[in-house]
């Protein structure tokens, strides 16, 4: 396990668990991404499957296994004891889960496509990350992102 700062210029490997993109995004990647900040929008805890998510205020993910509750505060309060097949919150965000969450989408900063295990982010002007099972991460610069399989 390792810890990358703002100003990585260097390679890592999946043995870093934690990687931060500018207060955009950070990412703790133990074979799977497990953690996942975007600036305060959105906060994604996964091990395995999403624990919690938590946008800003606007909306709390406690996900015992599957995803049995959803506040969204002040506006709704949803109980599903099944399984969430598709939200959308306005533009925030959508989730289509089909069992595990295959794509989410946070208004133009972030694309999700999770077959299992997150495949490809999209952080709009940011750059784009391709994540195959196992990847190198190189280069983070002024938003930059230069991603190396």
């Amino acid at each position: 396990m390792g810890f990358v700062k703002d100003d990585i210029s260097n390679t890592l490997l999946l043995t870093y668990d934690f990687i931060k993109i500018y207060s955009l995004i950070d990412l703790a990647i133990p074979g799977r991404i497990s953690y996942i900040k975007i600036s305060s929008l959105i906060d994604l805890v996964m091990s395995g499957r999403i624990r919690h998510i938590k946008v800003s205020g606007l909306r709390d993910f406690a996900i015992p296994d599957r995803i049995s509750y959803i506040k969204i505060s002040g506006l709704i309060d949803l109980t599903i004891p099944g399984r969430i097949s598709y939200i959308r919150i306005s533009g925030l965000i959508d989730l289509t889960i089909p069992g595990r969450i295959s794509y989410i989408r946070i208004s133009g900063l972030i694309d999700l496509a999770t077959p299992g295990r997150i495949r490809y982010i999209n952080i709009s002007g940011h750059g784009d990350l391709a994540i195959p099972d196992k990847m190198l991460y190189k280069d983070i610069r002024s938003h930059k992102l230069d991603y190396t399989r």
